[in-house]
């Protein structure tokens, strides 16, 4: 992960692509105004097994 950047609201809303790029291959991005920030972050899908892949390993041993 990289720099975190503080983004103003009128840079984000101007610049969204990059903003969410930012998220993606930099890390947690701010934007912050007078009255607080939000923080974006970007969370990848988590990868699932198949249903084969499940049902060959078992259930757990006791």
């Amino acid at each position: 992960m990289g720099f975190v950047q503080t983004w103003t609201p009128a840079r984000a809303k101007a610049e969204f692509d990059q903003l969410l790029e930012a998220a993606k291959s930099e890390g947690p991005q701010e934007i912050r105004d007078g009255r607080g920030s939000f923080t974006v972050k970007f969370n990848a899908p988590k990868s699932s097994k198949s249903v084969t892949e499940f049902l060959s390993k078992g259930l757990p041993d006791d």
